[in-house]
């Protein structure tokens, strides 16, 4: 029996998405960066394809779904974040290469660079890429904090970012974290009574801040957290940290939030154990630039 690798069309996201629910309870086929849910894998797909940045292929064979890669890409950064390859047959890395060659065709010319984030038991997907030419292998971790009863107290909570802060918010971002995900004016562009930004200052001197939001499945997270380097070691990152939490936790009323941080920053983790976190997932990441 042949099998056909084709683009996908919104009208197959409820059975990709389902798919890819059922292969992402399993350690060693998943994709962190693709989520979890049924529910929310849709909802994200189906957010990320309402502004055209998201595109997937799949692999059939006699009706029956055997293969999904997907990528949600940022042109105007020029990235592209992968989801899979998922793949149920014996000729798995056959498949996973044929699902790559037909996706590469439908990403724009714009995006230049490639990133996965899989989960550290899947090392099927994991050498794949390596052996399609994906460098700088990271290994990072996904905490949660699910007992809003077990935050330590906080004396004097951080505040809210306001307007006439805006621009240094934005020069402090992107000094900290060049080239990632989101600009410093992307964060200013979502802010909204789901994602907000609260801050550490000295009279104007802006000195830190963390970025708290709550998805689409309703769950909490802290996309960045960044201090000056002048400024650490003085306890500010557990004042922001604990802000972001108490908002979320008692204002958002979520359940469980979470957030991913490098193996290799030690000082950061033992932060975030100390007011709550614990790994739920180690995952493994790699990228690749044309």
């Amino acid at each position: 029996m042949s099998t056909k690798i084709a683009e996908a069309s919104r009208e197959d996201f409820p059975a990709i998405a389902r798919f890819l629910a059922e292969q992402n309870q399993i350690p060693e086929s998943q994709c962190i960066h693709s989520g979890e849910g049924y529910e929310s894998i849709l909802r994200t797909m189906i957010k990320w394809d309402d502004v055209s940045e998201i595109c997937f292929v799949v692999a059939i064979q006699d009706g029956r779904l055997l293969g999904v890669l997907g990528c949600e890409f940022d042109e105007e950064l020029g990235r592209g974040w992968l989801w899979g390859p998922f793949a149920l047959t014996a000729d798995w890395n056959e498949l996973a290469a044929d699902l790559l060659e037909q996706l590469l065709t439908l990403l724009p010319t714009a995006v230049r660079r490639l990133d996965f984030f899989l989960n550290q038991a899947n090392q099927r997907a994991y050498r794949f890429y390596l052996a399609h030419g994906f460098r700088e292998p990271q290994v990072s971790h996904v905490y949660v904090a699910e007992d809003r009863q077990a935050l330590p107290f906080l004396l004097e909570p951080c505040g809210p970012l306001q307007p006439e802060q805006f621009g240094r918010l934005r020069a402090l971002h992107d000094t900290i974290f060049p080239n990632t995900y989101y600009t410093g004016q992307d964060i200013l562009d979502q802010l909204d009574g789901n994602h907000q930004v609260f801050i550490s200052a000295q009279g104007e001197d802006l000195l830190g801040y963390v970025y708290a939001t709550l998805d689409e499945s309703g769950e909490g997270y802290l996309e960045f957290l960044g201090i000056r380097p002048d400024a650490r070691g003085k306890g500010l990152g557990k004042c922001l940290l604990l802000t972001a939490l108490k908002w979320l936790f008692e204002i958002k009323d979520v359940s469980t939030v979470g957030l991913t941080v490098s193996d290799d920053q030690n000082s950061a983790r033992s932060l975030y154990e100390k007011v709550g976190f614990h790994i739920r997932y180690t995952g493994l990441s790699a990228r690749k630039d044309w």
